[in-house]
């Protein structure tokens, strides 16, 4: 359970808890089905934070350190996680429902059967990432950085892919439906099973064309580039 007197110093804000974790920095943090729904807890430091089952519904973790968190199961539905760390951390079975992670650094973390439905990944850095069986449908995945990631039996149902790099990943029995924007998807080279639909809808010349080898070709309207995604302004 979670620490009481953890979640004391968290309420009083957090210039005061980041102050204290640099005095403890060898002391664990457990806030385990603690209720922080709505706090405030921009730009604080949570690295290595043991957050099973927490209630984060609404909270403010824009710029946030969470890398290598526990969030297993953790209900962040709508919570503002814009610009957040959270390099390897474990969102398993997490809800991210309508959450924002825009610019997130979700390098190597762990989305296995998380809810991210209707949320905002637009260029997010999702770089090994584990996606499979995630519920993606309606999310927005416009120039999300998806190299190398797993995306096994993933739902993009309805999602919007727009400049999204899918190179060497792995799509594997991903859903999707009509609704799902593919059409103008930034890279894909070396994917693993990449649907034939999409393969279909590229060779016939509608905005930018993805090769069969995931190169690119512009018709000259679109401004979508290839580059990697960036985390910076």
């Amino acid at each position: 359970m979670a620490n009481q007197e953890q979640i004391a110093l968290l309420s009083q804000g957090v210039e005061v808890w980041n102050e204290w974790r640099k005095e403890n920095l060898k002391v664990s943090i457990n806030l385990s089905k603690a209720s922080l729904t709505g706090m405030d807890l921009h730009g604080a430091n949570l690295h290595k934070a043991i957050m099973i089952g927490a209630n984060l519904t609404g909270a403010n973790l824009n710029q946030a350190s969470l890398c290598e968190a526990s969030l297993w199961k953790a209900n962040l539905r709508g919570a503002i996680l814009s610009k957040a760390n959270l390099k390897e951390a474990n969102l398993i079975e997490a809800d991210l429902c309508r959450a924002s992670l825009w610019k997130a650094n979700l390098y190597n973390v762990n989305l296995y059967k998380a809810d991210l439905r209707g949320a905002n990944l637009c260029r997010a850095y999702l770089y090994k990432a584990n996606l499979s069986e995630t519920d993606l449908s309606q999310a927005s995945l416009c120039e999300v950085y998806l190299c190398e990631a797993n995306l096994y039996e993933a739902d993009l149902s309805g999602a919007d892919l727009e400049g999204a790099n899918f190179e060497r990943s792995d799509l594997l029995n991903i859903r999707f439906d009509p609704e799902t924007n593919w059409s103008s998807i930034g890279s894909w080279a070396d994917a693993r099973d990449i649907p034939q639909e999409w393969k279909d809808e590229s060779s016939q010349g509608n905005g930018i064309q993805q090769r069969f080898d995931g190169s690119m070709v512009s018709d000259g309207n679109s401004d979508v580039g290839s580059d990697s995604i960036l985390l910076a302004d």
